[in-house]
């Protein structure tokens, strides 16, 4: 299966995707630090869903710090491909990736897939997005995502996630 990526932007958003942007700017924005910086409140939501987790216990968010090296590309007739062998979703908590120090040149890619009924991806539904080293990304509870895809150089991240995770490997190969 191949899929195309596609600049994701406030007017290209993804139902379960919340964009981290320095550019993004709402009705919230304000402006803080003495006249020095602006601010945009509110522009990922973090849920977590713990409470309806079989173990009934709660979720705790973790902040981390990754370094993320490019992965492979295969050169096609007309574009460079990239191999996703595994998706993943916490069921009960967004997940959200800031880089840190990236630049406005696209350094990672974003693929995600909707749920069937029985808690599968639907493959579907997969849709690729590519990522500036400079934008976040904010996964909502229980999307189907790829890993971690950094190409160009490396990029430095900062996770915030819970530490409930699934993985599965797609009947084919995108």
């Amino acid at each position: 299966m191949r899929i195309l990526s596609k600049r994701l932007s406030v007017s290209t958003q993804h139902p379960k995707l919340s964009l981290i942007s320095p550019t993004l700017t709402t009705g919230k924005t304000k402006i803080g630090n003495q006249g020095t910086s602006t601010k945009t409140s509110d522009i990922a939501p973090c849920t977590d869903l713990y409470r309806d987790a079989p173990s009934g216990k709660p979720g705790r968010a973790v902040l981390s710090s990754s370094r993320n090296t490019p992965r492979d590309l295969v050169q096609d007739e007309s574009c460079r491909l990239l191999r996703i062998e595994v998706l993943e979703r916490h069921p009960y908590t967004s997940q959200a990736f800031t880089p840190m120090g990236g630049t406005s040149e696209t350094a990672y890619i974003v693929v995600v897939a909707d749920s069937l009924d029985d808690e599968s991806p639907d493959m579907s539904s997969i849709k690729a997005y590519a990522m500036r080293g400079n934008e976040g990304i904010c996964y909502a509870a229980g999307v189907w995502h790829a890993p971690m895809a950094v190409i160009g150089q490396v990029c430095l991240m900062t996770p915030v996630r819970a530490d409930c995770r699934l993985l599965i490997s797609p009947s084919s190969s995108t």
